[in-house]
């Protein structure tokens, strides 16, 4: 049994934020990435399922023949489009809740080793399965919050693209499609980033704090205030360790050498076995990411909260655990004296 580590109770830097993250996924027979990996394995694989489905169903030929004018829209099957869209949907659901329990995994391991204890890979597990509920609800309240926030962000969204192409006078594929492209994705994707900002400390938590679903979602915007500046930036560059290695490998892995996996092995098959390098380095890479998440949540509560009221006897209360009883010095032995004269 080890001894309180004050430092997850101290406000860190974004360096140290970065850093520390990343020693956290490896450290102590890499328990962080474990635990990720196990709950994310699911993720991955529908990765791999659904660029088997996509070739299958033939979505990316049927696509650039709309592009290039090849097919009206009246001459368009809508089938295969309909059953890609049943498939992500399905896969976004498993996503949201993989990633809720795998973050709420890291939190409990990490709490853990804030107050002394070392509880592995399997504690972790063990913690979410005796908090299956209250993750399992935490998770559903948040896709509806993005889904409320997507249905509200998606108005404003359709009707920039309207305005677009009615000035651009709906040039045809191109690149004033591109430049509307663009806009509309940039005019969705900001404030989706700045909600998942407010919401990345909910799943911690969730985890830690005996919170319900509703009042997880107020405390992590109650958290993030005042330090949302650092949180987005910290989460920028993380979700960049992510994004750019994957951007780099799809385009590596389309093209030539996906044609050539194409032609040996079919093209579902092809594009499944395209698809294993780009999972592979999200299984790598998402551990780091979800233990930033963690670190952030410990940041932020040690600014909100402050040392008054977060100390190692508050999170061990809200892990329900004891604190390390303190080791006993060691005791010095006697200084034996020499004897005297008889």
């Amino acid at each position: 049994m080890r001894t309180v580590d004050s430092s997850y109770f101290d406000p860190r830097g974004l360096r140290e934020l970065l850093s520390s993250a990343l020693r956290e996924t490896v450290s102590r027979s890499a328990a962080g990435l474990v635990t990720v990996a196990v709950f994310m394995l699911p993720v991955a694989l529908l990765q791999i399922v659904g660029a088997y489905i996509t070739a299958e169903l033939g979505v990316a030929e049927l696509q650039e023949q709309i592009q290039s004018g090849q097919m009206t829209p009246e001459q368009l099957d809508f089938r295969p489009f309909m059953l890609l869209g049943a498939f992500e949907l399905v896969a976004m659901v498993i996503m949201f809740v993989a990633a809720y329990f795998a973050v709420a995994g890291v939190a409990r391991l990490l709490a853990a080793r804030a107050i002394g204890k070392d509880i592995g890979a399997m504690g972790a597990w063990d913690a979410c399965l005796r908090l299956l509920s209250r993750l399992l609800s935490g998770s559903i309240v948040q896709m509806l919050v993005y889904g409320a926030a997507l249905i509200v962000i998606m108005v404003p969204v359709v009707a920039i693209a309207a305005v677009l192409a009615a000035a651009m006078g709906q040039q045809e594929a191109g690149s004033g499609g591109t430049l509307i492209q663009v806009v509309a994705g940039a005019a969705a994707a900001i404030p989706l980033v700045i909600l998942s900002t407010y919401l990345c400390p909910m799943p911690s938590v969730s985890a830690i704090e005996d919170r319900g679903p509703f009042a997880t979602v107020g405390r992590s915007f109650g958290l993030i205030s005042g330090s949302f500046g650092r949180t987005f930036l910290a989460l920028l560059i993380g979700i960049a360790c992510l994004a750019v290695p994957l951007g780099v490998l799809s385009k590596e892995m389309g093209g030539s050498v996906l044609a050539s996996l194409q032609s040996s092995l079919g093209d579902a098959p092809g594009g499944a076995v395209a698809a294993v390098p780009g999972a592979l380095v999200f299984l790598l890479v998402i551990p780091f990411i979800y233990s930033l998440y963690v670190l952030v949540y410990f940041d932020v509560r040690s600014r909100k909260d402050g040392p008054e009221r977060f100390t190692p006897a508050a999170l061990a209360h809200d892990l329900g655990e004891a604190l390390p009883e303190p080791d006993a010095p060691a005791s010095q032995p006697a200084t034996e004296q020499p004897d005297g004269p008889a």
